[in-house]
């Protein structure tokens, strides 16, 4: 007997099984749709939330450009805007420590979720509105009247014209550190000065030079004694014969080495001081007065309440926030640097013995080309003491550029051995064995460095400017050969100027000084995209008499009158 089974037993359940199955399928896959849905939603959400965030950071940036003030909005009192239940804060957060540097911070959250906010934090530097002022002043032997001081503010259309500035008046630092007024007398001599990016003025005032207790002390050569002599007059006189022999600031330097290198004591120090002058109330501040240091263990070390320094400071720099300057020291130079917020020196260690030439950025990174000078010669000293000081240049065998930055020194290359000639050619010509003999250095606005190389002597070729940014040299064209004679006139002579100074404008142009011996010399600008050159007016005296030479010239900044500058950024955080 053959039995036939039902087969509809089994449809229903495995039917049912289907059905649920098929139902939990659809159910997770509509889970899965709606949590990925969900999350797409989130992130377009967080997506929307950063970038509203960032909207209203960039618009209470510009809102500070335009005049709001940095303290309108706080963190505990925001900006608050409200807009289709989403909620934007913004506000602005200052840094411990900076005057400058600041963030501007907002948030995009739901009403109801503060928790998932999506926030964005922007740092933005401080920059004063400011035009360029021109510094430049003339040194001459008469220790009774002051050495003029001029400045002119320098805009697109060029310089306005030079006016003179308020004397510094007659102080002096004591041995125990405090400050010596002669009433109702000004400071007679200023040998070096640099503008500063805040809108001053930094110079420096050398008693000794004034015949302020300026006593005789005996130059040695080799051991031997040579001559004895007030060495304040003796500088004075070189300084002077110098500025009328064109030589630039930085080509004055080695006389000072030779000074300090062969004479018992440095008198020449005495009572020198660094003053600042304020265009704000027309006043003029003495810095507190530098310690001496000694080399201890190869490092400096301040000997606390001895003011009186054995040695002769060197063309100051002036920077963001304070003053470098090289001091040139029998054995090891040192560097000096002073910071407006401590009100304090402290002291580096250059990385060779002997300083040549030092600047500094407008951000404070100082650069240095160094030695190691030789035993002065009989010529050497015959040259000097004869006036010959166009002959002058630093005895060294070796020489090397380095840059100062985070505490450390790090080596820049030689820029290439190549001269123009008066022709405006670029010519190739080698180093004699010691490296580049630059003329003038400065530091650029944002770590370019800038040279003037010299040539070598009776070669035919002119002074040449290079440019040290990203790792490379590049050439850096001349200005056209002019300068004003006796009465004022513009001439212009042929073929490319053969000496040049440099420094740096409040924007970063470039502003150099064409010393010649036929006139006054030219003071040119670079403006405009092409970066062409423009000769500034001549300088003229109190008398109204045009000033026959010029001592060095210097670069500072205008301050806004308004007071008010600009909020940039640096970075975005999200």
């Amino acid at each position: 007997m053959v039995r036939k089974f039902s087969r509809s037993g089994l449809v229903i359940p495995t039917a049912l099984f289907v059905a649920m199955f098929a139902l939990l399928t659809i159910t997770v896959l509509m889970g899965a749709v709606s949590y990925n849905s969900g999350w797409s939603m989130r992130s377009l959400e967080t997506t929307e939330f950063r970038y509203l965030s960032l909207a209203a950071s960039h618009e209470l940036l510009s809102d500070m450009n335009a005049g709001l003030k940095p303290t309108t909005h706080t963190v505990s009192h925001p900006r608050r805007l409200e807009r289709g239940g989403r909620i934007t804060e913004s506000w602005i957060e200052p840094i411990e420590g900076s005057d400058k540097n600041l963030f501007v911070v907002s948030r995009t959250y739901r009403d109801r979720s503060s928790s998932l906010a999506e926030s964005v934090k922007i740092l933005v530097k401080y920059q004063e509105h400011s035009q360029t002022r021109l510094y430049t002043n003339v040194i001459d032997s008469d220790k009774t009247g002051p050495d003029p001081i001029y400045y002119s503010r320098l805009s697109g259309a060029g310089a306005a014209t030079w006016e003179r500035l308020s004397d510094p008046p007659k102080v002096r630092y004591s041995d125990t550190g405090s400050l010596e007024y002669v009433t109702g007398e000004k400071a007679g001599t200023t040998p070096f000065l640099c503008g500063t990016p805040d809108g001053g003025l930094y110079v420096l005032y050398s008693p000794a030079m004034d015949g302020w207790d300026d006593t005789p002390s005996v130059l040695s050569l080799l051991g031997v004694p040579v001559v004895s002599h007030p060495w304040g007059d003796f500088a004075l006189k070189t300084i002077v014969k110098g500025s009328q022999q064109k030589l630039t600031v930085g080509e004055l330097a080695p006389i000072a080495q030779l000074l300090v290198r062969n004479v018992d004591e440095v008198t020449l120090s005495k009572g020198t001081l660094f003053m600042k002058f304020s265009h704000d109330d027309n006043q003029w501040t003495p810095l507190p007065p530098a310690e001496e240091a000694t080399v201890v263990n190869g490092k400096f070390q301040i000997q606390q309440g001895n003011y009186r320094l054995q040695g002769v400071s060197g063309p100051p720099v002036a920077h963001e926030g304070g003053l470098t300057v090289p001091l040139f020291r029998k054995g090891q130079d040192a560097i000096y640097e002073y910071s407006d917020s401590t009100e304090k020196w402290s002291v580096i260690k250059p990385p060779a013995t002997d300083v040549l030439l030092m600047t500094a950025d407008q951000g404070g990174t100082s650069y240095v080309q160094t030695g190691e000078l030789e035993p002065t010669s009989l010529e050497y000293v015959l040259n000097l003491v004869g006036g010959n000081l166009t002959k002058l240049y630093p005895n060294t065998p070796t020489t090397g550029l380095h840059r100062y930055r985070d505490g450390e020194w790090s080596p820049i290359p030689n820029p290439p051995s190549k001269f123009f000639n008066k022709d405006g050619q670029l010519l190739n010509k080698t180093y004699p064995g010691r490296g580049p003999t630059l003329g003038s250095m400065v530091g650029g606005k944002s770590g370019e460095l800038f040279v003037v190389n010299h040539p070598p002597a009776n070669s035919g070729l002119v002074d040449t400017i290079y440019k040290h940014s990203d790792g490379a040299w590049e050439i850096v064209s001349s200005p056209p050969n002019k300068y004003y004679d006796s009465s004022g006139s513009e001439f212009e002579a042929t073929g490319l100027p053969p000496k040049l100074d440099i420094c740096i404008g409040a924007d970063g142009e470039l502003v150099v000084r064409v010393p010649n011996d036929k006139g006054q010399d030219g003071i040119f600008t670079q403006t405009g995209a092409d970066k062409a050159y423009e000769l500034l007016p001549a300088v003229r005296a109190a008398d109204g008499s045009f000033e026959s030479y010029l001592s060095q010239v210097s670069v500072g900044r205008q301050k806004s009158r308004n007071g008010r500058g600009v909020y940039s950024v640096r970075a975005t955080y999200f």
